[in-house]
C-alpha cells in the first residue's frame, strides 16, 4: 500500500459518523476526501441545519454503496 493510499474506512463506523456528527465532517476526513474542512468551515458558520442534512445525505450514500474512498475502491 503506498504512503498516499488509506485503508478503506469502515462502512459503519463512517455512516454512523455522518448521521450523529454531521458538521465536524469527520466521515469524509476518513474516507480521504480532502476539502472536507470547506464543508466544516460552512457547517460552523452560516449553514448548521444545512449541514446537518448534507451529513444524512451522506449517510444514506455511505450505507447505500454510492459513496466511495476518494480513490474509487470501496468500503468495508
Amino acid at each position: 500500500m503506498s504512503e498516499e493510499q488509506k485503508a478503506p474506512a469502515s462502512k459503519m463506523v463512517c455512516g454512523i459518523l455522518a448521521i450523529l456528527l454531521p458538521t465536524l465532517c469527520i466521515h469524509r476526513m476518513m474516507m480521504g476526501y480532502k476539502q472536507w474542512w470547506q464543508r466544516l468551515l460552512l457547517g460552523c458558520t452560516i449553514a448548521y441545519p444545512v449541514m446537518i442534512i448534507l451529513g444524512w445525505i451522506d449517510a444514506y450514500k455511505i450505507f447505500t454503496g454510492k459513496m466511495t474512498m476518494l480513490d474509487g475502491r470501496d468500503l468495508v
